[in-house]
């Protein structure tokens, strides 16, 4: 069984490698079995298809940033700040997590905004469950903060940080230039400002 889980793993993440660098269509399950050193027919002893391949990555890396996510409220939950501060706290956390990795980060932003054909529906219904996942975890930060802001309730306060956070990891992703404390601070101030708070 060890072995079977090693292949596995080792299979993922060489799939991960060739989604990323050639895409879901460019990607070539005989290129991936021999870089593993098995049969391509041995691929789908583990996986059905290419797509059941894609998603089973896809799952792993959603699943470690919300992994993330959970042992960042666990952490924020124990503090007393105000819940702006706890949001600021896990947008620096997304940022520092992107900067030490910005592999899976890539691989979001390629297949969130550019899903193609053979996986486009698959990967969006991941993508919604995710960030529902996401948004109920944090939901207690965004109820305490609606408090204060009727005209906003926690869903599209959610949606708005959600916005925000994601052009602020596809700069850093697409330009390659790491923010500093003071510059994302900067931003973090404009933010709020521009939903009038």
């Amino acid at each position: 069984m060890a072995v079977n889980d090693n292949k596995q793993a080792q299979l993922k993440r060489i799939a991960f490698k060739y989604f990323l660098e050639k895409g879901y269509e460019a990607t070539n399950m005989r290129k991936i079995s021999a870089e593993i050193g098995i049969k391509a027919s041995s691929i789908y002893f583990y996986y059905d298809s290419k797509q059941a391949l894609f998603m089973s990555v896809l799952n792993d890396i959603l699943s470690e940033r919300y992994e993330a996510v959970q042992l960042q409220m666990a952490r924020d939950l124990k503090i007393d700040v105000p819940p702006i501060e706890k949001l600021y706290m896990l947008l620096n956390s997304s940022i520092k997590a992107c900067a030490e990795n910005s592999a899976p980060f890539k691989f979001i932003l390629r297949y969130r905004i550019f899903p193609e054909e053979g996986i486009a529906l698959s990967s969006r219904e991941q993508f919604e469950n995710w960030r529902n996942e996401e948004y109920e975890l944090c939901k207690s930060i965004y109820d305490e903060l609606s408090i204060g802001l009727p005209q906003y309730d926690s869903k599209l306060l959610f949606h708005h940080f959600k916005r925000f956070q994601s052009s602020m990891l596809n700069e850093i992703l697409l330009s390659g230039i790491m923010l500093d404390d003071r510059t994302t601070q900067k931003f973090w101030q404009m933010f709020w400002s521009n939903l009038g708070i």
